[in-house]
C-alpha cells in the first residue's frame, strides 16, 4: 500500500469517529432524558427529532466534505497537486534538508493515443506500485508521491543525493526493460533539494525547469582516461565512422549497401556498438545512439545521388519509440533522408508482447517507403515470430548457416527457407562469405542476395559513389 493510500485511510478513520462519537453522545443522551422524563412531551419529540436532523445533517456534511477533499488522485492513488504542496509546505519548515525528485513518464503521450486512457490509467497506476516496491527494496520506504500532471510524479526522499540518482537510473533502464503491462515506458528524472526554494510552486517549477533543459545542464567535461564520459560524448555529438558493404545480387544487377558504423574519437578510436552495448544499454543511450546514427547517414550520404537501398542497423526499442519516428519522419519530410532508400534491419531475442502494435508502428513506416529486415534470420530469437506477423521485405540468415550448411539437415532448412521467403517476396540474404568456393556453392542455391569480402571490402562512406 502506497504511503499516500496510508494517509488517506488514517483520514477516514478519523472522519469514522467524528460521525461515530456524536451519534455515541446522542444515543447517551437520548438515554439519560428517557431515563429522567418518563413521559415524554411533544415539545420534547420535537426536540429529539430536531436534534436527529442536525445530527444527520452534520453526517451528510462530514461525507460530502471528505469526499470533496481526497487527498489522493482517484487514479494512481498517489497524493494529489494540492496534498503534494501541503506535504512540500510542511517540509520547506522542517530543519532537515530532503530530496525532491520529478520523475516522468516520457512516452504517456504515445501510450494514451495507442491504448486509449483506461489502458493508460491502469499503466501510470501499476508504473507506481512498481515504483513504491522497488524504492522500499532499496530502503526508501513510506515516501510522499505526488502526481503533478498525468505521468509527472514528484516524491520526498532524505539521504544523498547521488545515491539517489544511482537508484533512479537503476530503475529507469529496469522498467525500460520490463516496461509496464507488456507496454515500453521511458522515463526521466530530475533532482533538487528543498530548501532551494521557499514556495512549493516555485519547487515544482524549478523541478520542471529542470528537466527540461536536463540535456543541456549534463555536458560533461571530456577526460581521456574515462572510456564511459568518452563513449556517451561521441554518441552526442554524432561522431561515427562509417563504412559500407555491396550486398551483392544473385538474381538481378540490383545491387544494395550494408552501413557499418564505428563510433571513432581521436582517444577511443573506432568502436563498434557491439563492445559498448552495456555502457550504451546502462546509460540509457539506446535510442540516442540510433538518432545520432541517421543524423550522421543524413551527413555523409547524398541522397539525391543515390540510386540503390543501403541497409541500416536500428535497435527494435528505437523503432518502436514514438520521438525517433517522429525524428525520421520530418528528416525525410525535410529531405535529408529518403525513406524509399532506407532499409531499417533488426533482431530481438524475445517476442515483443504487444505484435499488433509493432507490426501497426512498421506500417507506418512502410506506408512512407521505409523497408524493414530482420537479421540473424533462424537463430535462437524471435524472427520466425517476426516474420509472421510484421511486415518484413528482407531476411539475413544468422551465422549458424554459414558454419554448418555443409550438413544435410540444415541444408534442406535452408533451401526450405528460401522457397518460403520467396513465396512471400521476402528477399533472402547471406553475410560473412569470404571464400570463393563457398561464394559459387552458395550461387546454385535460391537464396537472392551474398554480402562478404568476396564481393568487396568495407570501404569508407566518404568514397560512396564516387
Amino acid at each position: 500500500m502506497l504511503f499516500s493510500e496510508e494517509k488517506e485511510r488514517q483520514k477516514r478513520f478519523i472522519l469514522s469517529l467524528e460521525i461515530a462519537l456524536p451519534f455515541v453522545f446522542v444515543l447517551i443522551l437520548f438515554g439519560i432524558f428517557l431515563y429522567n422524563n418518563q413521559d415524554l412531551e411533544v415539545e420534547d419529540i420535537m426536540l429529539l427529532v430536531i436534534l436527529f436532523l442536525c445530527y444527520v445533517y452534520y453526517t451528510i456534511y462530514l461525507i460530502y466534505f471528505s469526499f470533496k477533499k481526497s487527498i489522493i488522485d482517484p487514479v494512481t492513488k498517489v497524493f494529489n497537486l494540492d496534498e503534494l504542496k501541503r506535504v512540500l509546505r510542511d517540509l520547506i519548515s522542517d530543519k532537515e534538508v530532503n530530496n525532491v525528485s520529478l520523475i516522468r513518464i516520457e512516452n504517456i503521450k504515445d501510450i494514451n493515443e495507442r491504448y486509449g486512457f483506461d489502458r493508460a490509467n491502469k499503466v501510470l497506476r501499476n508504473f507506481i506500485l512498481k515504483f513504491e516496491n522497488f524504492m522500499y527494496k532499496n530502503g526508501f520506504s513510506k515516501i510522499p508521491i505526488g502526481m503533478v500532471n498525468n505521468g509527472d510524479f514528484v516524491f520526498i526522499t532524505k539521504g544523498k543525493i547521488s545515491q539517489l540518482e544511482h537508484i533512479l537510473r537503476t530503475f529507469e533502464r529496469k522498467i525500460l526493460n520490463e516496461g509496464v503491462d507488456n507496454i515500453e515506458i521511458k522515463t526521466d528524472f530530475a533532482i533538487i533539494l528543498d530548501n532551494t526554494n521557499s514556495d512549493p510552486n516555485n519547487l515544482l517549477n524549478t523541478l520542471f525547469f529542470k528537466i527540461a533543459h536536463k540535456d543541456e545542464e549534463n555536458v560533461k567535461v571530456i577526460k581521456t582516461d574515462n572510456v564511459k564520459e568518452l563513449i556517451l560524448y561521441a554518441i552526442e555529438n554524432e561522431l561515427f565512422e562509417i563504412k559500407y558493404q555491396t550486398i551483392k545480387s544473385l538474381k538481378d544487377k540490383k545491387d544494395f549497401y550494408s552501413l557499418n558504423f564505428k563510433l571513432y574519437t581521436d582517444e577511443i578510436g573506432g568502436i563498434p556498438k557491439s563492445k559498448i552495448i552495456d555502457i550504451i544499454i546502462k546509460n540509457g543511450y539506446e535510442i540516442q545512439y540510433d538518432l545520432s546514427i541517421i543524423k550522421a547517414v543524413a551527413k555523409e550520404i547524398d541522397f539525391k545521388k543515390l540510386d540503390s537501398k543501403i541497409f541500416i542497423e536500428i535497435s527494435p526499442i528505437s523503432l518502436r519509440n514514438i520521438d525517433f519516428r517522429n525524428f525520421v519522419f520530418s528528416m525525410n519530410d525535410k529531405g535529408d533522408i529518403d525513406a524509399k532508400k532506407i532499409v531499417f534491419e533488426f533482431n530481438e531475442d524475445t517476442i515483443y508482447p504487444e505484435i499488433s502494435r509493432f507490426d501497426e508502428i512498421l506500417l507506418s513506416f512502410k506506408k512512407i517507403g521505409f523497408e524493414f529486415c530482420i537479421n540473424k534470420f533462424g537463430g535462437k530469437n524471435a524472427s520466425f515470430e517476426y516474420l509472421k506477423y510484421l511486415p518484413i521485405s528482407y531476411a539475413i540468415y544468422d551465422m549458424e548457416f554459414n558454419k554448418n550448411l555443409k550438413q544435410k539437415r540444415i541444408k534442406r532448412i535452408f533451401d526450405h527457407l528460401n522457397e518460403i521467403c520467396a513465396e512471400f517476396s521476402i528477399k533472402t540474404i547471406i553475410r560473412f562469405i569470404d571464400k570463393k568456393d563457398f561464394f559459387e556453392e552458395l550461387k546454385k542455391t535460391k537464396i537472392d542476395y551474398i554480402q562478404g569480402f568476396c564481393i568487396d571490402k568495407l570501404k569508407s562512406v566518404k568514397e560512396f559513389k564516387k
